[in-house]
């Protein structure tokens, strides 16, 4: 037996993209079973999620029980911050201007909070941009930066939920 939920989408919204079926399977091993999950997604390598010691107190399982492994909420949050980083490099490249590696990196402070109760949610992600370009690309960078954040459509799935995600640029000189 099959219970299923569906919600409707909007009149106005299309369906667009890639897509595909996803699949999450238990492969951990009791106690605790659950913490380890493997996530399959379509054309590629699966891989584990888990636990790492610093949640290990949270997940309520023995120091050390399972190899250290990103949680559920450190790929929420990675992806995130990927999708956002993805969109503002494209925004760059739409003014002409090549990115490399190196050339623009960010580094991510999120927030877990805790509701009475003990209900945690992710409450705020909030990215860092860190460019490395010459001077004469400061005002590119600049116009590159407002709005690309409509570009990132996980962060646009997030507008008018609990977590708020922002970023903020840092324009630094070249690397060699």
């Amino acid at each position: 037996m099959t219970d299923t939920a569906e919600t409707t989408p909007a009149p106005t919204t299309s369906h667009h993209g890639p897509g595909g079926t996803y699949r999450i399977d238990i492969v951990g091993q009791p106690p605790n079973a659950f913490i380890e999950r493997q996530a399959t997604i379509p054309e590629v390598e699966p891989f584990i999620i888990g636990v790492r010691p610093s949640y290990e107190e949270t997940y309520q399982v023995t120091p050390g029980q399972f190899t250290p492994r990103a949680t559920a909420t450190d790929v929420f949050i990675s992806a995130v911050a990927s999708c956002m980083v993805g969109a503002f490099a494209r925004s760059i490249e739409a003014r002409g201007i090549e990115v490399h590696a190196g050339h623009v990196t960010a580094t991510i402070d999120s927030h877990i909070a805790k509701e009475p109760g003990g209900i945690r949610y992710v409450d705020r992600i909030h990215l860092q941009l860190h460019t490395h370009y010459s001077a004469e690309h400061k005002e590119a960078l600049q116009r590159a930066f407002q709005n690309f954040e409509r570009r990132c459509w996980l962060s646009q799935t997030l507008v008018g939920s609990r977590c708020a995600v922002t970023s903020e640029l840092v324009i630094g000189e070249p690397t060699e």
